[in-house]
């Protein structure tokens, strides 16, 4: 008989697994996490500890390190199961997808997960181009997305501004490059946030930059990551930025508070618009570097009457400050948060 203690913050999967003849469930269930370590200072005689990732917030893996030291076993509940090798390096650490496969495993049934997780993949608009003019700020709004992303998502950020490595330099990438094979390619820089950045070498003369590569690269990498953000370039004469819009499923197109640049947005999202075949319907205006001295926002509005405006960046000495420390410090902009809702579909 297996004894086992649960951590997932409700008493289903406990109240459930006692009707197992070949469980003995030690405790109710522990609603919180520190409750597991004070379970174990008085009893430590368990065969499986049973944990929901959502209990654990941002400190899942301190929790499994500590954890690890014990003998028994640990049973994750892991919604994404495709950050399976973020738990590799743990002993006696199997992973769940929900409540209903442990019961199944304890049963010895088959597990037959239900489709609504895919449906719900469905709904979001995982692939995000970020796109502007030189100079306006993609690159680190591409970071500051991809950050906040990351807290719940695995994320993974494409550089495809084949002549500058400004997203390998602002996270201080200095790993080299042995093969152009794309997943070693891709660099883990944070806890569930990935950077591809040199994405140039995938394509060569007999590999040419197309839409239908770029589909079949970012179909493969979907299976791999929740969302996609992409860092692309403002060289207008770059045919193959052509590739990118028809396969992203949002673009936030950044712009500053200012009249020339305003202009020269106008004329660049006209451009994209008759030229490249950006949808209308998939575009999101971002302000970027406002302050004091900026033109109103009601004045951007009226130029970009067709296009809503999806939040806006304050400039400030805390948000300079963390591109000079290649992101390391944390910078909240409520506007980012927000935008998730716009990654969603209607």
């Amino acid at each position: 008989m297996k004894k086992v203690i649960t951590a997932t913050g409700n008493e289903y999967l406990n109240n459930k697994l006692k009707e197992i003849d070949t469980i003995d469930v030690k405790e109710r269930d522990i609603f919180y996490i520190d409750g597991i370590f004070e379970y174990l200072e008085k009893d430590n005689n368990i065969d499986v500890v049973i944990i929901n990732e959502e209990i654990c917030i941002d400190n899942l893996e301190y929790i499994l390190r500590k954890i690890n030291i014990y003998e028994f076993e640990v049973y994750l509940i892991l919604k994404k199961q495709h950050y399976k090798e973020e738990f590799q390096k743990y002993n006696k650490v199997k992973l769940f997808s929900s409540e209903e496969e442990i019961i199944c495993y304890f049963e010895n049934r088959e597990y037959k997960p239900e489709k609504v997780n895919n449906l719900k993949l469905k709904n979001i608009r995982r692939v995000i181009s970020i796109i502007g003019n030189s100079g306006v700020g993609k690159t680190v709004f591409c970071s500051l997305l991809g950050k906040y992303l990351a807290k719940n998502n695995k994320v993974l950020l494409i550089n495809f501004d084949l002549y500058s490595n400004d997203l390998k330099n602002l996270f201080n990438i200095k790993k080299q490059i042995k093969n152009y094979d794309i997943n070693s390619l891709i660099n883990k820089v944070e806890k569930n946030l990935y950077i591809l950045s040199e994405i140039k070498y995938i394509f060569n003369e007999l590999n040419i930059i197309d839409n239908k590569k770029v589909k079949e690269i970012i179909e493969d990498l979907k299976h791999n990551f929740d969302y996609i953000i992409i860092d692309t370039s403002s060289e207008i004469s770059s045919n193959y930025i052509k590739s990118i819009f028809p396969n992203c499923d949002y673009n936030v197109f950044l712009l500053e508070p200012n009249i020339l640049e305003i202009e020269k947005s106008r004329e660049l999202l006209e451009l994209y618009l008759l030229d490249y075949g950006l949808d209308l319907k998939k575009i999101g205006i971002f302000i970027n570097k406002y302050n004091i001295s900026s033109i109103d926002i009601e004045i951007v509005r009226n130029v970009f009457e067709k296009i809503k405006i999806i939040g806006k960046i304050n400039y400030t000495s805390k948000f300079n400050s963390y591109i000079n420390t290649y992101t390391k410090n944390s910078v909240r902009i409520d506007d980012i948060l927000k935008l998730q809702k716009y990654l969603t579909l209607s």
